[in-house]
């Protein structure tokens, strides 16, 4: 709908954003209005950082996209940092003082996406979930595909493969806590320990330095639980 009235803008940031800091919105939106009017036509994925600061991903006239933070100087021009051009970002947050995100290179004849953290690009893999991106101990944690697995990645170390990763992915006492399928069967996993494989498994909880979940095995239900000290 619309009234024949409405100004357009050619850069567009969909689903809105929350800007907690009056000083922010008037630098965003500034910077915004005059990057539209210079190589960029979109962005999104903004977050307002403290110290005015803000970063987001924007869409260059070629389609490519780039990660761009914004730092504020005072009596100064803003200072604009510009990361490496990708043809698509997702998942885009900052980790620590380094912007953190899943890329996918710009080179058309490369569909492997990679993450993305500061000026570090980790392996590729055919998919990566973007939505379960998260940052564990100065390092990426995350959920990939490869030919036909499925596994865990922690900075640049891989769980062995599995048919399927099965959310949620946790981070306890330090390594990575889930549940994976094998075949017709589930196990628990916690870093590089592995439970006995079982028909279902319970999400796991921590209780008292210890992992506990629930398993079934055929009419038997039991309490799995590994010791974390």
């Amino acid at each position: 709908m619309g009234d024949g009235e409405t100004k357009q803008y050619s850069a567009v940031i969909p689903g809105g954003v929350e800007l907690p800091e009056a000083v922010c919105a008037a630098r965003m939106v500034k910077n915004l209005l005059i990057l539209a009017g210079n190589e960029f036509i979109g962005a999104r994925d903004v977050s307002c950082l403290p110290g005015g600061r803000f970063l987001f991903a924007a869409r260059r006239r070629d389609n490519l996209w780039v990660v761009l933070r914004i730092i504020p100087r005072s009596g100064y021009k803003d200072q604009v940092e510009k990361g490496a051009p990708h043809r698509q970002i997702l998942g885009l947050k900052m980790a620590g003082d380094q912007p953190f995100y899943v890329g996918w290179p710009g080179d058309p004849a490369d569909n492997r996406p990679h993450v993305c953290w500061g000026e570090t690009k980790g392996k590729p893999y055919d998919a990566i979930d973007h939505n379960r991106l998260q940052w564990k101990d100065g390092e990426p944690l995350y959920i990939a595909s490869l030919a036909s697995k499925e596994l865990v990645v922690q900075g640049t170390r891989e769980s062995k493969p599995y048919d399927e990763i099965i959310p949620p992915l946790f981070f306890a006492v330090g390594r990575p806590l889930y549940r994976a399928k094998l075949g017709q069967k589930m196990v628990l996993v916690w870093g590089e320990k592995e439970s006995r494989p079982c028909d279902d498994i319970s999400v796991p909880s921590m209780e008292d330095k210890k992992i506990v979940a629930f398993a079934t095995d055929g009419t038997r239900i039991y309490e799995l639980t590994v010791k974390t000290m």
